[in-house]
C-alpha cells in the first residue's frame, strides 16, 4: 500500500514487481555501507548471475548472427552479410561495453560499409576502442569503485587489441 503525501491522504493498495540491475557486488556493498542492507532484502527475492559478454565465447557467435540479423532488418539493410574476416574481429575483441557495446557495434559497421558485405576494414572503423592513457588507468583513486580485475582487464583488452591492430586482426600472429 502507499500513501500520498498531505493530510488525510487515504491508503492506495497497488501491485508491483521491481527488475534491478547492477554491476556492483550488493553483499560487498552492504558490508562496507554503501548499499542499506534492508533495500538489499526488499530487492534480492531473486538473483540471477549474467557474465560480462567476454566471459561467455560461445554465446559470442550465436550473437553474432541473431543481433546482426535484427540489426540489419532494423535499419533497412536486409541483404548486408559479414565476412569472416570481420566476424573473427568480433570474436577476438573483448567487449568491455558488454552487449550494449557490441550491438552498437553490428549497428556502425552495417551503416559505415559501403557493399553488401562487411569486411574487416568495416569492423576496424566499427571498433570503438576507448584509448585511456597508462596514466589515467595507473592513477584512478583507490576509492569504493576501484576494482582491481576491472583495471587488470582493461589493460589486458588494450594489449590485446594493439596486438590485433598490429598484426591486421590475425590472432596466430
Amino acid at each position: 500500500k502507499v500513501r500520498r503525501v498531505g493530510p488525510g491522504a487515504e491508503e492506495i493498495a497497488v501491485d508491483v514487481r521491481v527488475v534491478s540491475a547492477t554491476n556492483r557486488d550488493l553483499i560487498k556493498e552492504v558490508q562496507n555501507g554503501n548499499f542499506r542492507l534492508d533495500l538489499y532484502y526488499r530487492l534480492a527475492a531473486t538473483s540471477i548471475y549474467l557474465p560480462a559478454l567476454k566471459d561467455r565465447d560461445g554465446d559470442i557467435e550465436y550473437f553474432i548472427d541473431e543481433i546482426f540479423s535484427r540489426k540489419c532488418k532494423e535499419m533497412g539493410k536486409a541483404t548486408k552479410k559479414l565476412s569472416e574476416e570481420a566476424k573473427k574481429q568480433l570474436l577476438s575483441y573483448s567487449w568491455p561495453g558488454n552487449v550494449r557495446e557490441f550491438e552498437w557495434t553490428l549497428a556502425r559497421s552495417i551503416v559505415l560499409s559501403s557493399g553488401n558485405e562487411i569486411t574487416a576494414t568495416d569492423m576496424k572503423r566499427a571498433i570503438k576502442v576507448i584509448e585511456l592513457s597508462t596514466d589515467a588507468l595507473l592513477d584512478r583513486p583507490l576509492g569504493g569503485e576501484f576494482k582491481l580485475d576491472m583495471v587488470t582487464a582493461e589493460l589486458e583488452a588494450r594489449y590485446v587489441q594493439k596486438a590485433l591492430d598490429q598484426s591486421d586482426g590475425k590472432i596466430t600472429q
